[in-house]
């Protein structure tokens, strides 16, 4: 897939970063972007990161280390759930591999889902070296079937829910799986923490996980306005106290997370 190149604008907006942080200025960092075939590399303090889309640049600004500190943050790694080595980590909408990358730090054994095929390119190069984490190219539902699946790498919002009218989205068909199915197959047991992040089809995923969740301490979901404008909290909250969760939720990060936890 043919990514959109930077406008003249943006790529100003880039060379001046880069200025500035060479001056040391403020708390930004230089960001050093490579195009490669296919995908983008983004170097920042002596580490590179695979992305599907030039426009991702700028969430390194400050450096990987902050990117991930600030994506564990929002979905509650130290807050809501504190991870030992060995504990297992489920992360639907792995997207890049941020997150797992934050939670692999800890020590922890992380399985990353992601349907987007430009973006899971860049996952399994991401986290090639983590010895704890493994990736599965598969969109997740409520039930097994074939669904359309709407891909949009250069903005992060790939999902089965989107206007199939918008031109930023690119359909393609998909063979859905429930994570439960998966789950059994590979042998799971108990989980520390699901995260999902699935861009407004956060309860068909969480319906057909409900025997992974009954096996699992802490449910850390993004529940904003996705699901064509609508957020998926009322919904999500449902399935998770009747699975018998505790549910708060959190919007002090700029996202808006549902949290379920075990009494």
């Amino acid at each position: 897939m043919t990514m959109t190149p930077l406008t003249l604008k943006q790529r100003l907006h880039y060379r001046l970063h880069n200025m500035i942080a060479g001056l040391h200025i403020g708390p930004h960092l230089p960001v050093r972007m490579v195009a490669l075939n296919p995908g983008y590399a983004v170097d920042t303090e002596g580490q590179r990161i695979m992305l599907p889309s030039p426009l991702r640049w700028r969430m390194y600004r400050r450096g990987l280390a902050h990117r991930l500190a600030r994506l564990g943050r929002q979905f509650g790694l130290g807050s809501m759930v504190t991870l030992k080595p060995g504990d297992m980590v489920i992360d639907i909408g792995a997207n890049v591999g941020e997150f797992a990358m934050a939670c692999a730090a800890h020590g922890a054994t992380v399985r990353s889902i992601e349907g987007d095929p430009a973006v899971y390119a860049c996952l399994i190069q991401n986290i090639a070296h983590l010895p704890g984490v493994k990736a599965y190219h598969q969109v997740l539902w409520s039930h097994a079937e074939e669904l359309t699946f709407f891909t949009a790498p250069e903005r992060a919002d790939s999902s089965v829910i989107a206007d199939p009218a918008d031109p930023a989205y690119r359909p393609i068909k998909v063979q859905a799986r429930r994570l439960d199915d998966i789950a059994a197959e590979e042998g799971w047991g108990e989980i520390a923490l699901l995260k999902c992040d699935v861009e407004g089809a956060e309860p068909e995923v969480l319906s057909g996980a409900t025997a992974v969740l009954a096996r699992t301490r802490v449910v850390a979901v993004d529940t904003g306005p996705e699901r064509l404008g609508a957020e998926t909290h009322e919904a999500v909250a449902k399935i998770l106290t009747g699975l018998g969760f505790a549910v708060t939720r959190d919007v002090s990060h700029k996202r808006k997370i549902t949290f379920g936890t075990r009494p």
